[in-house]
């Protein structure tokens, strides 16, 4: 057919126009790309210089444009948490072959210059100061030889009753049963077969009598009465702190001579260091700084200084503001009178051991919170906590009613003073480090300098390192090399700040507190210098300083450079000073002198012809009591039967004291109490209600009132004084004496016990 092709032909046209369709292509590809390009706008139009900058205005006018009008009524944007599938995702476990390539800390990446955290405002300062005031008996390592002077004396004799009028004997309630022939059974019945509280003194293991296992017939104080420490291997008495439980405690000491108690008078204070707020002023300055490190920047602290004025004859408000430079010229109100490294020297070198710690140990810290003292028999708990510190075991105690108040002076705390001056012209002399110190500890670069003051009264040396038991809380653990510290920081809201400033004899020590006088403190802190710390190798760079800090460590590089050209060995200032605390309330020296007021027998009166006349005067049971420098105790005289105006003075007599080490109760001829104490006025032992005659009455506890030595009048208490009367008239022991032949003397002559005896002795059966 004529209009069709075959496929030869239709193969023979392809082979014969094949390069006029690929011709044809490229040409139309060509054509396309021409139009593409001609099309596209000039880069040099649209990216010039000018172009760009101008761009960027509009984007940061729009950027520093207010939006809020327009957002603030947009709906709030609420984040959908899908807890279920998080908490599926959390019980997956960790596969165990993920390691952590990165050591230590990471580094920070920060632009931001490190600054200087603000710790010399007020709020950083210490803070709340407490004072009391102790008279008492320390256990003390002697030197070598030193007698212990209750080793001349006797023991004091057994306790004797004297024998009372018999009571008329009550008739039993109930018949008794049996006869004659029923009491004999009870022949054999003895008062080891009786209650404990009626055996002899001498039978029982309290008291200090032989006992069924001891060999001692040597009278003891009532361990109860034992609330301090107590030397290891004598007495039975048990501290405070160890009933509690809590903190480190123990004898120190060379065991070949044995403690010995020594009379302490002394001021004790504690307050408060604000940790919390102290860590939050080194996050501020330090958080987002460049080369951050938690393990150096945060508060460490090296030392304490404690400052003393006499308001004896003028007011708080007379006293001028602390002044470095008077200070150390011994000039002005107020005179250095005690620090860290003294207190440190005071524990290692005198005393025979410490109490154990009744603090949480959180609040503790190995510098500011000095040991508790071998304070025999006294309760070391009234000068050892803090109202805003929590209890061992406790978390948090409540502060919301702390007041700051005068503290009066506790007579109930009861030294020759072994302490050491703080010598004020030595503070700037400087030693190097004393072996086993750390390269972070105050050692040949932890010394102090002139600015702070501190030198070798006040570094940490061989003698004023703190033992390893001492090193509590988290944040006492060693940081990078040898710098104390922790690589977690876990802040408590406050550290507690212990000191004590012991009276010594003016010729040994000008500036110690004298009896008599009042006085108020004031306390320092100093912490690390996170920006100069006081091992070099530690230091950050000075490139990452902001320029105020750079220039105040470039002049103290330079006063360190002449004092190290000086001393010959590496100093370094590496600490800030905090504020100085506000003054304390004031406080003096207890007294020597005391009383204790027992009961009282109320004046009997008699009725002649319509008048009522004076038949006996009101007595009062009433102790005077002398602190004993020599034996380190108290020296009691028990006036039974005083009246008004009676002057409570007594010499020569035969005293019973009682040995602080040991508890034994030693017999001292020739004793005196001078009490020079008068009493004034007697009330109380009135009857309260009407009872039964043959019981015991209920009578208005006795108060008394005196005049003591000074002239100043005193009220005792008899329910206020029960427990010091009780421990100084060894109630007791007295009473468990009386109950013992009470007990012996119930068994009437004949044999006829029967119930009605048992019905006396151990009440109806």
């Amino acid at each position: 057919m004529k209009g069709k092709m075959d496929g030869d032909a239709i193969k023979k046209l392809a082979i014969n126009h094949v390069e006029k369709v690929v011709l044809g292509l490229v040409v139309v590809v060509f054509g396309l790309l021409v139009y593409k390009g001609v099309s596209i706008e000039p880069f040099a139009e649209s990216k010039n210089p000018e172009n760009l900058t101008s761009t960027a205005k509009q984007v940061m006018t729009e950027l520093e444009t207010t939006h809020w009008e327009a957002i603030e009524t947009e709906e709030p944007r609420v984040a959908t948490v899908k807890y279920e599938k998080n908490v599926e995702l959390s019980r997956d476990s960790i596969d165990a072959g993920l390691q952590f390539k990165e050591k230590g800390f990471p580094k920070s990446r920060s632009k931001i210059k490190r600054r200087d955290p603000d710790i010399d405002a007020p709020e950083y300062a210490p803070q709340n100061i407490q004072l009391v005031s102790v008279l008492g008996a320390f256990s003390l390592n002697p030197p070598a030889g030193t007698p212990d002077p209750f080793d001349a004396l006797e023991d004091a004799p057994k306790m004797e009753i004297e024998e009372e009028k018999k009571p008329k004997r009550r008739k039993p309630r109930r018949p008794a049963r049996g006869g004659e022939g029923a009491g004999s059974g009870m022949e054999g019945m003895m008062p080891e077969m009786m209650m404990p509280e009626m055996m002899m003194p001498e039978m029982g293991s309290g008291e200090g009598g032989m006992g069924m296992t001891g060999t001692s017939m040597a009278r003891k104080l009532d361990p109860k009465y034992d609330r301090g420490y107590r030397v290891s291997g004598m007495g039975s008495g048990m501290g405070m702190g160890e009933m509690m439980g809590s903190g480190p405690g123990g004898p120190r000491g060379s065991t070949a001579q044995k403690p010995i108690a020594y009379t302490h008078q002394f001021i004790a204070g504690t307050a408060v260091m604000p940790n919390e707020l102290l860590n939050e002023a080194f996050q501020d300055a330090l958080g987002d700084a460049t080369g951050f490190d938690p393990r150096r920047d945060r508060p460490r602290y090296i030392a304490f200084r404690v400052i003393r004025a006499d308001v004896t004859d003028r007011s708080v408000d007379q006293l001028e503001e602390p002044n470095d430079a008077k200070i150390e010229a011994k000039e002005g109100d107020w005179v250095v009178t005690t620090s860290d490294g003294f207190m440190n020297r005071m524990y290692i070198k005198h005393w025979a051991g410490y109490s154990p710690e009744v603090i949480s140990p959180a609040y503790m810290d190995s510098v500011l919170t000095m040991p508790i003292p071998p304070l025999l028999i006294q309760d070391y708990m009234k000068f050892a906590v803090h109202p805003q510190v929590p209890l061992a075991g406790q978390k948090k105690r409540d502060t919301t009613e702390v007041k700051e108040e005068v503290v009066e002076v506790d007579t109930e705390l009861t030294g020759p003073s072994t302490g050491t001056r703080l010598d004020i012209g030595a503070l700037k002399q400087r030693r190097p480090a004393g072996p086993g110190m750390g390269s972070g500890m105050m050692g040949a670069e932890g010394m102090m300098g002139s600015e702070g003051m501190m030198g070798a009264e006040m570094m940490m040396g061989s003698e004023g390192m703190m033992p390893p038991e001492m090193m509590m809380g988290s944040e006492g653990m060693m940081g990078p090399g040898g710098m104390m510290g922790s690589t977690v920081v876990v802040a408590s809201e406050y550290k507690l700040i212990r000191f004590y400033d012991f009276r010594d004899s003016p010729r040994r020590n000008e500036n110690g507190p004298q009896p008599g006088r009042k006085y108020v403190y004031r306390i320092q802190v100093a912490v690390e210098d996170p920006n100069y710390p006081i091992n070099g190798r530690f230091a950050p760079p000075l490139k990452t300083l902001d320029p105020e800090v750079l220039d105040r460590v470039q002049r103290r590089t330079a006063e360190d450079a002449v004092i190290t050209k000086q001393q010959g060995s590496t100093y370094r200032s590496g600490y800030l000073w905090s504020a100085w605390s506000e003054p304390s309330p004031p406080a003096s020296l207890p007294e020597l002198t005391w009383f204790a007021g027992g009961s009282i027998k109320p004046e009997t009166t008699t009725t002649l012809e319509g008048k009522t006349f004076e038949k006996s005067p009101a007595t009062a049971d009433i102790v005077a009591v002398n602190w004993d420098w020599g034996f380190a105790t108290e020296r009691t005289a028990e006036f039974e039967t005083a009246t008004r105006g009676s002057v409570l003075d007594k010499a020569s007599f035969t005293d019973e004291i009682v040995n602080p080490s040991t508890l034994s109760i030693k017999q001292l001829d020739g004793a005196s109490v001078k009490s020079r104490g008068v009493l004034v006025d007697i009330a109380g032992g009135e009857n309260l209600a009407v009872v039964d005659e043959e019981e015991e009455p209920m009578v208005a506890p006795g108060k008394m009132l005196l005049f003591d030595a000074q002239g100043n009048l005193v009220v005792q208490h008899e329910i206020e004084d029960a427990f010091r009367f009780r421990r100084y008239t060894f109630a007791d022991e007295r009473e468990k004496l009386q109950k013992a032949q009470a007990a012996t003397a119930m068994p009437e002559a004949g044999m006829g016990m029967g119930e009605g005896y048992m019905s006396d002795a151990f009440g109806p059966q």
